[in-house]
């Protein structure tokens, strides 16, 4: 499974897709759990194209065998026969939580796929969670594996006002999810990340060995991943539902390790009753009336513009906007996890 032919020309690639292991918040005997009542679907592929690809045939593997990629018809499988379920009533029909959450490659292309799935999910309170996914490639690098994924005459992934943006190589994941937290203002969109990722520095890296002449790239450090990463949510950031967490010490993903009770932003083996620690903050997702989620961070990333930042449980009001000051009142039946 491989990215694309620079992945696979520099041995970044693997021959295993497994389903996740029972840590972090698929461990079902840990009462801890926030989410250990939740109906959970784990999209799980092997086209190692962040779930975006749409090509019979994209590039060639080491015996010459031209290799398909089209994990959107897998996504879309999934998703249907999610929408299904709740069509025939094997689940609610209409969700009392639902939480989309992405993991590496599945948070790279959930920041695609949130719009489309909180568009199909009926529900009275949601969240998306982007688990170790910060995209810190070169824009013109992004844009030109985006067209390459042939995605860009999808409708229901990129809005029609991108299709011309997306088709000149232009477009990048930061503008869809942007537009996907505007449309949805009700919802909490939560970043966790690693500010050392050393999994996202090492795939930066391989961009550059393989493309530094054309997109004039140099090598990152973990410490400069940092910088790249921080500038990116910035841009996140300015929408008024997007919440941080950033973990100083280098690791990636948290959501499905059992790092996920013990991780603070300054150490990765902290107190399992550290209020400020990763599990209480991933707690409050969905926001629940009553309740605010901030932005936590350690050292030199507790800055302007990334911290201090605060979303609280909003209100809605059919003959007003939606604001971040008050509280919803809200039925509750059902609960649900949507995992990429």
């Amino acid at each position: 499974m491989c990215f694309n032919a620079a992945m696979l020309e520099y041995c970044y690639c693997t021959s295993n897709a497994t389903v996740e292991s029972s840590s972090g918040i698929f461990n079902l005997t840990d009462p801890t759990n926030p989410y250990i009542d939740y109906t959970i679907i784990t999209t799980i592929y092997c086209s190692g194209d962040l779930h975006l690809g749409n090509l019979n045939s994209s590039f060639e593997n080491v015996d010459g065998v031209s290799v398909p990629q089209v994990g959107i018809q897998n996504a879309n499988s999934v998703l249907a026969w999610t929408i299904q379920q709740q069509s025939n009533d094997f689940i609610k029909k209409t969700l009392k939580k639902l939480v989309i959450a992405g993991s590496s490659a599945g948070a790279l292309g959930l920041q695609i796929w949130s719009g489309k799935i909180l568009s199909s999910i009926k529900c009275l309170d949601s969240t998306v969670i982007i688990d170790s996914g910060v995209v810190v490639a070169p824009s013109a690098y992004e844009g030109s594996q985006l067209e390459s994924y042939n995605i860009c005459n999808d409708a229901t992934l990129i809005p029609v006002k991108f299709k011309s943006k997306c088709k000149l190589s232009q477009l990048n994941a930061k503008d869809v999810f942007i537009d996907t937290m505007a449309k949805f203002p009700l919802t909490v969109f939560a970043y966790i990340q690693s500010m050392a990722d050393p999994t996202l520095t090492k795939f930066y890296n391989v961009v550059v060995l393989y493309y530094g002449t054309e997109y004039g790239l140099s090598f990152i450090s973990t410490s400069g991943f940092g910088i790249l990463a921080n500038a990116s949510m910035s841009v996140l950031n300015k929408s008024p539902n997007f919440v941080s967490y950033l973990i100083v010490p280098s690791h990636h993903t948290f959501l499905s390790s059992s790092l996920l009770y013990t991780t603070n932003s300054s150490n990765l083996y902290g107190s399992t009753l550290d209020p400020t620690g990763l599990l209480p903050w991933v707690s409050l997702l969905p926001l629940e009336a009553g309740y605010t989620i901030s932005t936590t961070c350690s050292g030199i990333y507790c800055k302007y513009p990334l911290y201090p930042k605060e979303v609280q449980t909003l209100t809605f009001t059919p003959t007003k906007s939606p604001s971040f000051r008050g509280k919803k009142k809200i039925i509750r039946n059902s609960k649900f996890s949507f995992l990429m």
